[in-house]
């Protein structure tokens, strides 16, 4: 009876570095996604989730101290 080692049943299960073309496409297409939620999001929008942020940091010091 012969057990797999970890490191064979990482190299069989981890994706490999043989599909580069593709992790580049991946990187454009995500990058492409931001821009576009970027420019398409309105600026009030913007102000809110910061708004928002700036309240729950506050709220967690406020916690804290």
């Amino acid at each position: 009876m012969h057990c797999r080692t970890e490191e064979s049943v990482y190299e069989k299960t981890y994706p490999g570095g043989g599909q580069l073309l593709l992790r580049i496409i991946g990187a454009v297409l995500i990058g492409a996604g931001v821009l576009i939620l970027i420019f398409c999001i309105p600026g009030w929008a913007w102000l809110s989730l910061i708004g928002i942020v700036l309240i729950v940091a506050g709220v967690l010091l406020i916690l804290r101290s």
